[in-house]
């Protein structure tokens, strides 16, 4: 019993790994994946440095082309901007060691730049 419920909990998630591992298509999904992300990268850099403003109310972390990056709050209590985001942003984003984790990964390209000014205006609310 126990080797059946607990010893082979991962083989259902394992074997959906072996098979899309063993896909012909995995490598170019796999390329066309990194390409999205990459380009989301490029997009976040662009807008932080097009919008010097920005620098009043969050820093940008060193982040790669990965799936998420964090920003320090500037002046005011990260968990307090979380909540004005949500509340009143339509962003949803978490608070870990006070930093703001946002994951670009979900963010389509277009929206980008109203994802950073949507946080620039509720840090900006939070502060006043």
């Amino acid at each position: 019993m126990v080797r059946s419920t607990i010893s082979n909990t991962a083989s259902t998630s394992q074997e959906i790994l072996l098979n899309a591992y063993s896909s012909e298509s995995y490598e170019k999904e796999k390329h066309e994946k990194y390409h999205t992300l990459k380009i989301r990268y490029e997009k976040i850099k662009h807008v932080l440095a097009a919008h010097k403003e920005y620098e009043q109310s969050f820093t940008a972390m060193p982040f790669n082309s990965g799936y998420f990056m964090c920003v320090k709050i500037n002046g005011a209590d990260p968990e307090a901007v979380r909540q004005e985001c949500l509340k009143n942003h339509g962003l949803g984003v978490i608070v870990l060691s006070g930093l703001i984790r946002i994951a670009f990964s979900s963010v389509a390209l277009n929206k980008i730049e109203e994802l950073f000014k949507r946080l620039h205006k509720a840090v900006q609310a939070v502060k006043a």
